[in-house]
């Protein structure tokens, strides 16, 4: 069926070649989640070559979205392969939707931590800290702040701490003063706070850990129009005893 509908591509209106395109990116997205990651890879390439010949300003908004999604999960399907030609392909489709959508877009972003973060067959590669550390600051400027996005930032301050906990400490400061007390969310404050004794309680022989905690309670002190949740001052009085 995909054969026979190609051999008309050449006169697919904008309509029809963005309804085909839909259904291979939802095939190869459902193979991307069963972990077949080669047939995944085949089918979202068929779904961006068949949006790759409409002109791109008779395509509508959802379609361009769409495009946007092709190129994420083929992204996603390459960095799985795990190969030296598979990432440097991957390194390039992120390089394409900076590009295209911006280089601040969350997508993109995430793409470029997961980048990093993709295993390489190259055992003498370094993680790299602090290019990780600088898109996780970009985040933390940029994003939009939800519960679902407050998560995604969590998780990447702790991952980032399994590396570099000097680096995840200053990214978790900055989110701390910069963003979340403002929010005026408890929930966001006490889970960020907690995160943050518990990274400087596992510092110990850090001696600048305690002096960088408590700077970062005298700005919360100046900013802050709430006084910390339980589960926050009781972790605050545990590294106080302990640092």
């Amino acid at each position: 069926m995909y054969s026979k509908s190609m051999k008309s591509k050449h006169i697919f209106d904008p309509g029809t070649a963005e309804s085909l395109a839909d259904v291979l990116y939802e095939m190869g997205k459902d193979l991307l989640v069963k972990q077949k990651y080669e047939m995944a890879i085949r089918w979202l390439e068929r779904a961006g070559e068949v949006l790759e010949g409409q002109e791109l300003d008779r395509l509508s908004m959802d379609a361009l979205e769409l495009r946007s999604s092709i190129l994420q999960s083929l992204t996603k399907a390459l960095l799985a392969i795990n190969t030296p030609e598979a990432a440097a392909r991957a390194r390039g489709l992120v390089t394409l939707l900076e590009n295209n959508f911006g280089e601040d877009r969350l997508v993109v972003l995430l793409l470029k931590l997961e980048v990093l973060s993709a295993p390489t067959d190259d055992t003498g590669a370094a993680f790299d800290s602090f290019s990780y550390s600088e898109i996780l600051q970009r985040m933390i400027r940029t994003i939009i702040l939800n519960d679902g996005n407050f998560k995604v930032i969590m998780f990447h301050i702790r991952k980032l701490n399994d590396k570099s906990p000097s680096l995840a400490s200053k990214a978790l400061d900055d989110f701390l003063t910069l963003r979340v007390i403002g929010e005026d969310q408890d929930e966001w404050f006490g889970k960020a706070l907690v995160t943050r004794l518990w990274i400087a309680s596992n510092q110990r022989e850090n001696p600048d850990s305690l002096a960088q905690i408590e700077d970062l309670f005298s700005t919360i002190v100046v900013n802050s129009r709430k006084p910390a949740g339980p589960a926050a001052t009781l972790a605050a009085h545990t590294v106080r005893h302990s640092v």
